[in-house]
């Protein structure tokens, strides 16, 4: 991979194979991770911690958080109610997965968190928390009436201003559900509880893997297609990272090769390169044309913004199987944008819905925040992308042409005195031509007749 480091590139190995990174033994069944403080980044380290309430067992029982326990246990009684359910029932099949559930944090609830090693503990957490999600993507999708039994937060107008920060607990690296907590408590109240010995997959429908994580990805916001669904997502922040990469191979097979840094959007426009929307919002979506049409993927950008690519790129950082698009996508906005000036040009052209206030917030938030530590690895798409933007300023017509447009047509002035000292020129190339040509005439209006 290579790195930027003051503007250079440092090697940090010399050839690099194209290949995914696999991971074997239990090692490969943990998916959610304590983010350790040297993969933090030093400009928002709360962003991977849970804000208002608790998920999972790293930080259960946080003295912040604990205000939030009361509308669990009322969240599991509005589930047993609609269900018709009994909580043994829904203990004894979150008991029969604890295991895989367990495995999912990797050794830490153990060590960290010592009611982990207590099976019924463990078990009674999971209900209690996965009951409440549930309840909240229910809210989500359908929100009911402000006077719902004078509930104090499962109610429309409390949430709806609690939403911002519902979502970015539930997408914090270190407050992840397993998506199949979820999944066996929709089992039992579909009446399909999985046997423990059969890997939970007895007596249930094929659809049941679509709906949940279709259901999780319309809370979170995002529109869904087929290929994201199946099979079902890790946790809400593996389903979300999944419909921002999909459509295609984050890497191609072949040997990757280090490249220099890609000029700026101003620059590259400059140069005759055309920025136009992608077709989709994947990451993937990235293109060059020959021609100079350049395509990407639009963005919203609102308060949420930095705290979930945050989470995202420390997903990727922890996770190998989650591959490194969104790593090099960040790698390469922070290549593109260096001024408010390139973020205005990529706004013009429907790339970014900017709601942070202004155009230098967002580049300060790319080139001071997000790119922070992240690399690109050779074998990305994305930099093939920048490989082929690069030769195309470096024609000479396009560098002339980006030259020019950068010593003349910034600056209104420069340009005005350009076009004067343009017409002075052809003026008085007039005036000579005008001049000759009368002497020429006059020449020959006084030559003797020679016949």
């Amino acid at each position: 991979m290579a790195k930027k480091v003051n503007g250079e590139w440092a090697v940090e190995t010399e050839m690099m194979k194209c290949a995914p990174s696999t991971s074997a033994g239990k090692a490969a069944q943990q998916s959610i991770y304590r983010v350790p403080e040297w993969a933090k980044n030093t400009n928002n380290t709360k962003a991977y911690q849970p804000q208002v309430m608790a998920l999972g067992p790293f930080h259960h029982g946080a003295p912040n958080l604990v205000p939030m326990e009361e509308h669990k246990v009322r969240a599991v009684v509005r589930r047993l109610t609609k269900s018709r359910k009994t909580a043994q029932a829904y203990k004894d099949a979150i008991n029969g997965v604890a295991e895989r559930l367990l495995a999912a944090y990797g050794k830490d609830p153990r060590k960290e968190w010592p009611a982990a090693n207590n099976r019924k503990s463990f078990v009674e957490m999971m209900v209690r928390d996965g009951c409440f999600l549930l309840e909240l993507i229910s809210l989500g999708l359908t929100p009911p009436p402000d006077d719902d039994g004078g509930d104090l937060f499962f109610n429309a107008h409390n949430y709806m201003y609690m939403r911002g920060a519902i979502i970015s607990d539930v997408l914090a690296m270190e407050n992840q559900l397993p998506m199949l907590l979820l999944q066996t408590l929709l089992r039992v109240d579909y009446g399909t509880t999985p046997n423990a010995h059969t890997d939970g997959d007895v007596g249930v429908e094929d659809q049941t893997d679509e709906k949940i994580n279709l259901r999780m990805l319309r809370f979170l916001g995002r529109q869904w297609r087929p290929e994201w669904v199946r099979p079902l997502g890790l946790h809400p922040l593996h389903l979300y990272h999944s419909s921002l990469t999909y459509g295609g191979p984050g890497e191609p097979e072949g040997q990757g090769s280090m490249e220099e840094i890609m000029p700026s959007a101003v620059e590259i426009h400059e140069a005759g390169v055309h920025f136009h929307k992608s077709e989709t919002d994947s990451l993937l979506d990235v293109h060059f044309k020959h021609g100079g049409m350049l395509s990407m993927p639009a963005l919203m950008v609102d308060d949420t913004f930095e705290g979930i690519f945050l989470n995202l790129l420390a997903f990727e950082h922890l996770h190998a199987p989650a591959g490194n698009t969104v790593t090099a996508y960040v790698f390469f906005m922070d290549n593109i944008i260096d001024t408010a000036e390139d973020v205005s040009l990529l706004k013009a052209k429907g790339i970014f819905n900017n709601y942070l206030g202004s155009d230098d917030a967002l580049a300060k938030l790319i080139n001071d925040t997000l790119s922070k530590g992240v690399v690109m690895s050779p074998c990305s798409v994305i930099n093939k992308v920048q490989h082929e933007v690069k030769k195309h300023c470096k024609k000479p017509w396009n560098k002339w042409r980006a030259n020019f447009m950068h010593t003349y047509l910034r600056n209104p002035w420069v340009f005005i005195s350009l076009v004067a000292a343009s017409i002075l020129l052809l003026a008085t190339v007039l005036q000579t031509g005008y001049t000759v040509a009368a002497f020429y005439q006059a020449s020959a209006t006084r030559s003797p007749d020679i016949n």
